[in-house]
């Protein structure tokens, strides 16, 4: 056989059988039974425990008012839009059982089931105990620990069920707690919102949302270790659920650091705020301003405006384009 000028035989350059077997760790792991998937998630769950500083500052009112008031901030961002990421999970679902079932976390969050009000709706009047309100909320700019999280569960809920199944139910706080059996780094443990009541004067209607939140551990009281069992029984399915969740647990478990210390006053940035304060501030915003009041000053703005408005009415006439920088064909050149 012969063989061309200037190449060999044997290419050292890997084949497709090398590429497989490069990224073989990306192949779905054999599938375990049932109970022993769900065990092997209660595992990852316990080795990786909640920050308590943020449940306990709430319980016991040591953290100072204008530290809550940023951490109230960030959280409206976290539960805002739950419910809409809870819906597309749901919708995803493929087992008409599992459907219907779970179903009811979509009722609780949006206030038509057991909840009697949105919780968003509940968390706006405990925000508003603390003298904030709904424009200051919307305005606020979260941590970016807050928007990890914020953002990462809303991508694993639109973008499949296993996905939004391992992050809306298994890593809700209720079944968190079902796990470990320790209340204490949790915000739905028993009594947490007469312990709000208590340290810091409220009234039981600014201490609603965490009244619901307790009452219905996060809104999630399905049997939803049960409910993994029934579709998390093939090898790819357990990694994709697998995965998710053991994301979810450093997301979070990111997050609750994060906000325990906002509370605590040892969060290393600065509440971010825009514009920002400061005489270099000002003198931006007054240049725009006094640029804004020169050009509606201009002479004969008003009257141009006015024509420009009218002739954009006018249909479109194709005309020759006259354009002194461009010759019409028919033009002889001058030399």
């Amino acid at each position: 056989m012969a063989t061309a000028i200037g190449r060999t035989p044997e290419s050292s350059s890997p084949n497709q059988n090398a590429f497989t077997e490069l990224y073989a760790f990306e192949r779905p792991r054999s599938a375990v039974s049932p109970e022993a998937f769900v065990a092997e998630l209660k595992d990852l769950v316990r080795a990786h425990p909640i920050d308590a500083t943020l449940a306990s500052a709430l319980k016991y009112g040591t953290a100072p008012r204008e530290n809550l008031v940023r951490w109230i901030k960030d959280y409206y961002h976290f539960i805002k839009r739950d419910a809409q990421g809870s819906a597309a999970m749901v919708s995803r679902c493929r087992q008409r059982g599992l459907f219907i079932a779970l179903s009811q976390i979509v009722n609780r969050k949006t206030g038509f089931h057991q909840v009697t009000r949105p919780p968003r709706e509940l968390f706006l009047r405990f925000a508003a105990a603390f003298g904030v309100t709904e424009a200051e909320l919307e305005a606020h700019y979260p941590c970016p620990e807050t928007m990890q999280a914020t953002f990462s569960r809303l991508h694993f809920q639109f973008s499949g069920f296993e996905e939004g199944f391992a992050v809306t139910a298994l890593g809700a706080e209720g079944a968190l707690l079902d796990v470990v059996r320790d209340e204490r780094p949790w915000l739905c443990q028993r009594g947490l919102a007469e312990y709000l009541k208590r340290a810091y004067q409220l009234d039981e209607d600014a201490v609603s949302y965490w009244r619901a939140y307790e009452d219905f551990r996060a809104f999630v009281t399905e049997p939803v270790w049960d409910l993994l069992k029934q579709f998390a029984v093939d090898a790819s399915s357990q990694t994709i659920v697998r995965t998710a969740f053991h994301n979810w647990l450093l997301i979070y478990q990111n997050a609750r650091r994060a906000w325990g210390e906002i509370v605590a006053g040892t969060y290393p940035l600065p509440d971010f705020v825009w514009p920002p304060p400061g005489p270099r501030a000002s003198q931006a915003s007054c240049r725009r301003r006094t640029n804004a009041r020169r050009l509606h000053s201009l002479p004969g703005r008003s009257e141009d405006t006015r024509e420009v408005r009218h002739n954009s009415a006018r249909p479109r006439v194709s005309r020759p384009h006259t354009s002194p920088c461009r010759r019409p064909k028919s033009q002889p050149i001058a030399f």
